[in-house]
C-alpha cells in the first residue's frame, strides 16, 4: 500500500511499513486512521510516540470510529488516560521481570540468553549482527538528512573518512551523537536503500 502525506508534514512519498499503516491525511493539520489503536501501534507507549511525533510536526491524530481525536479536549483526556495505562503496563512488566529473575537466581539459574551466557560463538555472532542491524536502522532512519552529503563526500579527494564523519555529524541534527564512519557509510549505502532524493 502506498500513501501520500501532506508536504508540510512529510515532504516525500513513502511506502507503508508498520506504524503508518492506515494513516491518511484529511487536512494539513489532521491525520486520520481507519484502524484503531491496536492496529496503529505495537503498544500503548508506541501509540503515544506516534501521537507525539505528529504533534511535534503540528498535526493531530483522529482515529475514525474511536473517541480519539487529539485536537479536542476529550481526545487529549483520552490520550492522558492511555498514558497512565501505558505507565501502569510498564510497571507491571518491570515487576514481573524482576520477580522472574529473582526466582531464577534462587533456583540456581542465570537469566539471559543461554547461548550468550555460555559464550557460544554462534549465539555471540547473531547478537553482534542484531546489534549492528539495530544501529544501522537508527542511523538510516534519518538518512535523508545525511546520505546525499555522504555520497558527495565520497567523490572528494584529500579527505579522510574521519573528516567526512565529522562533517556529517555537524550537519545532521539527529545523527550527531552517532560516531559515523566509513563502515556505517558503506553499510548504509550497500545494505539499505532509504527513501531519499538519491534513491527514488
Amino acid at each position: 500500500m502506498r500513501f501520500i502525506l501532506h508536504q508540510y508534514l512529510f515532504p516525500r512519498i513513502g511506502r507503508d511499513s508498520g506504524s503508518t499503516a492506515g494513516l491518511s491525511l484529511k487536512s494539513p493539520r489532521f491525520l486520520s486512521s481507519r484502524w484503531g489503536p491496536p492496529h496503529l501501534a505495537r503498544s500503548l507507549e508506541h501509540l503515544l510516540d506516534v501521537v507525539r511525533t505528529l504533534e511535534a510536526r503540528g498535526a493531530y491524530l483522529r482515529v475514525l470510529g474511536d473517541p480519539i481525536d487529539t485536537a479536542t479536549p476529550q481526545g487529549r483526556f483520552m490520550l492522558q488516560m492511555l498514558g497512565a495505562v501505558a505507565e501502569f503496563e510498564r510497571a507491571l512488566i518491570r515487576e514481573r521481570v524482576a520477580s522472574g529473575l529473582a526466582r531464577a537466581a534462587r533456583e540456581g539459574r542465570r537469566g539471559g540468553n543461554p547461548g550468550v551466557v555460555a559464550r557460544d560463538p554462534e549465539a555471540l555472532r547473531r547478537l553482534r549482527h542484531a546489534r549492528e542491524d539495530a544501529y544501522l536502522a537508527r542511523v538510516t532512519a534519518h538518512a535523508s538528512e545525511w546520505l546525499p552529503l555522504v555520497i558527495r563526500l565520497r567523490t572528494e579527494e584529500g579527505r579522510t573518512w574521519d573528516d567526512r564523519a565529522e562533517i556529517v555529524g555537524k550537519r545532521s541534527r539527529r545523527t550527531r551523537p552517532l560516531q559515523l564512519s566509513f563502515a556505517i557509510f558503506a553499510a548504509s549505502v550497500g545494505r539499505y536503500r532509504p527513501i531519499s532524493p538519491c534513491f527514488p
